[in-house]
């Protein structure tokens, strides 16, 4: 079981059979192999781990707690997780291009694998697996030589892979096909540029997050694991140049770390604003630079465009010989909806309702009424949030318009005592009718009435009041 593992691998199963003799157990479990793995001090795998926020002493009071001493001597034997760990190891060494099994496949195989008490040690200390082992696939290819310094990509640059959502958040079986195609032309020999195109609204970026998805599981070309996504951040790098000259360097910098570090997929969005500028502009001067680059296939690229660019791009010479146009469908309803429910948490915190979940199909069902230009899922997500901004507005500003006229019944209240005993019939009348006519408009607003700190829902009857008031709003600006 050993033949394969190297001087510092063994070492580390031999630490995991001391920490495990030391809780008193005959059994070598992965909980222990990774107190090994935090024991040697000089390996990648303990500084994946520690940057992870991983440390021994807390970790090892946690194998101790949830430890069963055996009594009896004799030796220690491993688990079936252990076995099946380092049997994966030999695997991922493999797939990795190294001739020994070294002690971060042993952690990598352990997170591959995806079982034993030593994963959900780490999933309770909060850590996510696919972002460790992606972690420790880049540690161990760049080891050789150190990490590569890219100061610019570090400026202009997105780390899209580091801020991915995790868990990761639901990519729609419809999408698959495109995030695998995207990786399919990355992975080319000559490498053919992927361009995702689609009418506005589809979210481009949900092909990039799948990418990233499938990178962080391991579903890619092996040459690639240990790959970062990272998005051209071309506002900033506009911004900080106060001069053509300027820009010209900085973005000739960025374009050579993306292609030397061979370790980078860089996303372009919009890349037809660069390509199709005017040529004493930065953005001329971008489409200069990165010209040679796409065509030569330096650097793995993901670029999107507008429809009627993409389009363009893909007929005109010499964009059409580089470019592989990858069209991006529209999610359906149910996709939709799936999404709907992904991002739900996210604005019930930001606008402090709660979203239940026929709200949630109302959203999409009127989406296409509200925005009639634009494309799921971008659509419904647009409609729920601005609905839900509303509701927030009109709880707020109810409450102040409702004591505004608290206060003018008191004032007629106030008005009709000082009439006294034998007061003029007709002004009585007057206040009563007043009187009443606010009191009808108190009570209308007391379902909408929010106070500090209180919760409203976000009903289905505010989605398709909102979406009418979209309608009529664009229907106005066309006329």
């Amino acid at each position: 079981m050993f033949e394969k593992l190297s001087q510092n691998a063994i070492r580390v199963v031999m630490l995991a059979q001391e920490e495990a003799r030391r809780l008193g157990s005959k059994r070598v479990g992965t909980e222990h192999i990774l107190l090994g793995l935090l024991r040697d001090t000089q390996g990648i795998a303990r500084q994946a781990l520690i940057d992870q926020g991983i440390e021994l002493e807390p970790l090892r009071e946690l194998v101790a707690a949830k430890a069963k001493p055996q009594l009896g001597s004799g030796d220690v034997h491993y688990s079936s997780h252990t076995k099946m760990t380092i049997e994966l190891a030999e695997a991922e060494a493999v797939r990795l291009g190294d001739a020994q099994v070294e002690a971060e496949h042993l952690l990598i195989a352990m997170l591959s694998l995806g079982e034993g008490l030593a994963v959900r040690l780490l999933e309770g200390f909060g850590v996510i697996l696919t972002r460790l082992r992606w972690q420790a696939i880049r540690l161990r290819r760049a080891s050789p030589g150190g990490a590569r310094i890219t100061p610019a990509i570090d400026q202009y640059g997105r780390d899209l892979t580091m801020q991915a959502a995790q868990p990761a958040t639901f990519l729609p079986w419809g999408r698959r096909p495109v995030v695998e195609q995207t990786i399919e032309l990355l992975g080319t020999q000559r490498r053919s540029v992927p361009l995702l195109y689609g009418p506005p609204g589809v979210a481009l970026s949900g092909i990039v997050a799948g990418v990233i998805e499938y990178l962080l599981s391991g579903l890619i070309f092996d040459h690639m694991a240990h790959f970062r996504v990272v998005g051209l951040d071309m506002a900033t790098m506009k911004a900080d140049a106060e001069s053509l000259t300027d820009f010209r360097q900085a973005f000739r910098a960025l374009l050579g770390e993306a292609a030397r570090s061979k370790d980078i997929i860089l996303v372009i969005e919009a890349v037809h604003t660069l390509l199709l500028a005017e040529p004493d502009t930065k953005e001329g001067i971008a489409a200069e630079l990165l010209l040679p680059m796409l065509q030569s296939g330096e650097m793995a690229c993901i670029t999107t465009a507008d429809q009627a660019a993409a389009e363009q791009l893909m007929r005109t010479d010499p964009y059409r010989k580089f470019f592989t146009g990858i069209p991006v469908p529209e999610t359906s309803y149910a996709e939709t909806l799936q999404l709907l429910d992904e991002v739900r948490p996210v604005y019930q915190t930001h606008h402090q309702l709660l979203i239940p979940d026929d709200t949630l199909e109302a959203s999409v069902r009127s989406a296409r009424l509200a925005l009639p230009d634009d494309a799921m899922p971008m659509a419904a997500i647009r409609l729920l949030d601005r609905s839900a901004a509303r509701r927030r507005f009109l709880g707020l500003t109810n409450r102040y318009r409702a004591r505004d006229l608290e206060r003018q019944l008191r004032k007629l209240k106030q008005e009709r005592d000082k009439l006294g005993p034998d007061p003029q019939a007709e002004r009585l009348s007057d206040l009563r009718q007043a009187a009443k006519a606010i009191e009808a408009e108190i009570a209308s607003l007391s379902g909408d009435l929010l106070a500090f700190g209180e919760q409203l829902t976000l009903s289905p009857a505010d989605i398709v009041t909102y979406a009418e008031l979209m309608r009529q709003g664009d229907r106005l600006a066309t006329d």
